[in-house]
């Protein structure tokens, strides 16, 4: 599947997305989870359990990727907790419209 021709920066493929780099890697998943499911928007959040920050890092909006960084501190009762630590997908409605979240884990250690 070809990505269209504005994201002249990431790999030709989706599938090699991986290789030209975290970023391309991160803007090819966004495209694909939008397209896929019609979406308007899609975020890609990081999680500091240090710090218990969400991060938000990368936002794909009416076609668009671009850079973002906002901080959110979740509160210890939220469904967005619960689902960062049990990794399960929850859907929810918020002031802004209704949400779905699919919490992962990355492992960059590179061991299968």
């Amino acid at each position: 599947m070809k990505r269209p021709g504005k994201y002249k920066e990431q790999a030709d493929d989706y599938l090699q997305a991986c290789y030209a780099g975290q970023d391309a890697f991160f803007k090819a998943v966004l495209e694909a989870a939008s397209r896929r499911f019609e979406l308007e928007g899609v975020s890609f959040y990081e999680y500091d359990e240090k710090t218990s920050l969400l991060r938000l890092r990368l936002r794909l909006l009416r076609g668009v990727v671009f850079e973002h960084e906002e901080n959110s501190m979740l509160a210890a009762d939220s469904i967005g907790l619960t689902a960062l630590k049990t990794l399960q997908p929850v859907s929810f409605k918020g002031p802004a419209g209704y949400f779905a979240a699919l919490p992962f884990r990355l492992d960059y250690s590179g061991a299968l």
